[in-house]
């Protein structure tokens, strides 16, 4: 997995969350471009609130798509 060639944390919000949350996989987003800027717009004096609301996001969609994990066990 490697960051976007224009990768700018400290100056792209955008690619912050995107750090917080591991999500720079850029041929496998996690959550699009435009699903991160509607929480920025939303949330816009409070980066805690957009952070959490990003992760809410990302948990629904994981949940939606049935992502099931195991670490040191096997499926029965």
């Amino acid at each position: 997995m490697s960051e976007p060639i224009d990768f700018d944390p400290a100056n792209n919000t955008i690619h912050a969350l995107r750090l917080e949350f591991g999500d720079l996989d850029e041929h496998d987003f996690i959550l699009s471009d435009q699903s991160y800027q509607y929480f920025i717009d939303k949330y816009p004096n409070s980066p805690v609130v957009v952070s959490k609301y990003v992760a809410m996001a990302i948990l629904a969609k994981f949940a939606r798509e049935g992502y099931r994990q195991r670490v040191g066990q096997e499926e029965a």
